[in-house]
């Protein structure tokens, strides 16, 4: 017998699969426990960064951290060296 509320978690791909835009992606983000504007953006920005989960207007919905030249988040940590950039970076 599955505990309560073990029925009611899907994998996290649910989250991005069949949205039809990025602005619906943003949407469901923003809905999760704890995801407010920023880290919505900031995930958005990682998927379409890091895993090439990009839906027409991606960049857009992910705002400052979907550009390319930027090393704002999360999303542009791919190496310990870029981690250090990324810090000096948010730091100012």
């Amino acid at each position: 017998m599955p505990r309560p509320g073990r029925e009611l978690r899907r994998p996290a791909e649910a989250v991005w699969e069949n949205v039809t835009d990025a602005a619906e992606l943003l949407r469901r983000l923003e809905g999760l426990p704890g995801f407010g504007r920023q880290k919505a953006q900031i995930f958005v920005a990682l998927l379409g960064k890091q895993l090439g989960v990009r839906p027409d207007g991606w960049r857009q919905a992910a705002g400052a951290y979907g550009d390319d030249e930027e090393f704002r988040s999360v999303a542009d940590v791919t190496s310990r060296r870029r981690c250090c950039r990324c810090g000096r970076t948010s730091r100012g």
